[in-house]
């Protein structure tokens, strides 16, 4: 007979092979690089929302401006496409009328195409002049035609200016191969060009190229800032140039700086 003071004990259940173990532990591993693989998904589809929700809301503003671009300057032939690579409407009407407004003399411009023909409209009445640097020949020549289809190409020059090595505090980048000579006294620099495919930082050499040739209260715009590349370029100016500030933001795009009394240093050494 069993004794009923007798513990009953449960045979000990088999670990499982140490193959088995290995496994699952891989599959563990497999299943946190997806979610954390989802996780980073769904934060750059949120980030895209966010911003197709802010280009959303500032259509009627684009639109509106557009209209008194316009009735500003009324078109001598087909106008080019605004938006998309372009500079976008409403800071195409704040530069043109910050031009007039402040009787600009010397209008600098990084890269070429839609903003030069507004901006060669707006210097026209001031009796100014566009500089506008392209290093791409295609475009250039592209631009070169909507100028004299709109009869402004006489006060724009316009430059081929390959990208070649450009030595500057922050090193080397690939920039407009340009002759500043004769440029003194910038009312107004654009920053949108050379394409950020380029390399990091590519419009970083905008400012060093410019910085001592800027008029005192000149303005600096800046496109693309929803790029962390323009934003941390900017960053770096301010940082290198205490006389250059955050003036205002033209939607989610654009930013103006301005250049307090007294030059910018240069600040772009020589090649070796």
């Amino acid at each position: 007979m069993t004794d009923q003071n007798e513990k009953h004990v449960s045979p000990a259940t088999p670990e499982p092979p140490s193959g088995e173990i290995a496994a699952l532990r891989a599959e563990v591993v497999a299943l946190t690089e997806i979610v954390t693989e989802m996780s980073k998904r769904d934060r750059q589809v949120q980030s895209v929302l966010t911003a197709v929700n802010k280009q959303t809301r500032a259509i009627p503003a684009q639109v509106q401006a557009i209209h008194q671009l316009l009735a500003r300057f009324p078109p001598r032939a087909v106008l080019p496409t605004v938006g998309g690579w372009a500079v976008d409407p409403t800071t195409l009407l704040w530069m043109v009328e910050h031009v007039v407004r402040q009787q600009a003399e010397l209008v600098v411009e990084c890269g070429s195409g839609t903003s030069t023909v507004w901006l060669a409209l707006a210097v026209r009445e001031t009796g100014g002049r566009v500089i506008a640097l392209e290093h791409s020949e295609e475009y250039r020549d592209a631009t070169q035609a909507q100028l004299e289809a709109h009869d402004v190409a006489d006060v724009v020059d316009l430059r081929h200016a390959p990208l070649v090595p450009t030595a500057t505090e922050r090193g080397e980048f690939s920039w407009y191969d340009v002759d500043t000579t004769g440029l003194e006294g910038i009312d107004m620099l654009l920053v949108d060009g050379p394409p950020g495919n380029t390399g990091p930082l590519a419009r970083y050499p905008a400012i060093p190229t410019f910085a001592g040739l800027l008029a005192d209260g000149a303005t600096v715009v800046v496109d693309d800032v929803s790029r962390k590349d323009e934003r941390v370029m900017v960053d770096h100016w301010l940082a290198e140039q205490p006389q250059l500030r955050r003036e205002e933001q033209l939607g989610f795009n654009t930013e103006v700086l301005v250049a307090d009394s007294g030059r910018l240093r240069p600040s772009k050494p020589d090649l070796p």
